[in-house]
């Protein structure tokens, strides 16, 4: 089920007493955060994660499922599917950095909201973390 920023699963188990033949059953609720089953994470270091090409045809909002520690933030490219040089005020020091632990942040870039002006051609996101965990990305 999901609910908020959650998924939660409900489950049920049961244990027997061998000797008195004897069931206890229980019912139990775990969650985890929405799209939390895997990570890409980079320490203070930092790391690059780089898409694959794309054509890109949403209506312009890109948004991500990041943690990103106090100390840390994450940058958004788009580049080019060939070269993977960054485009005109959608380069990394374009890009506001995102903070914190959220779970829907629009990315957005100091001249651009959105990325509607390159619907219908190819391109690759590139994603630089610095202490940061990246859960997941899509385009609305």
């Amino acid at each position: 089920i999901i609910k908020d920023d959650e998924l939660w699963f409900y489950y049920r188990g049961g244990s027997i007493n061998a000797r008195k033949r004897d069931w206890q059953y229980g019912l139990g609720l775990a969650t985890l955060r929405r799209d939390g089953f895997a990570s890409l994470n980079a320490d203070e270091d930092g790391g690059l994660v780089i898409t694959r090409p794309f054509i890109f045809d949403g209506n312009g909002s890109l948004f991500v499922n990041a943690d990103v520690a106090n100390d840390g933030e994450l940058h958004i490219a788009v580049v080019d599917e060939d070269t993977a040089e960054e485009l005109a005020h959608f380069g990394r020091d374009d890009s506001v950095a995102i903070t914190g632990d959220v779970t829907r942040s629009a990315a957005r870039w100091r001249q651009r909201d959105s990325l509607a002006e390159l619907k219908g051609r190819y391109v690759r996101l590139a994603f630089h973390l610095r202490n940061a965990k990246l859960y997941s990305f899509w385009i609305e």
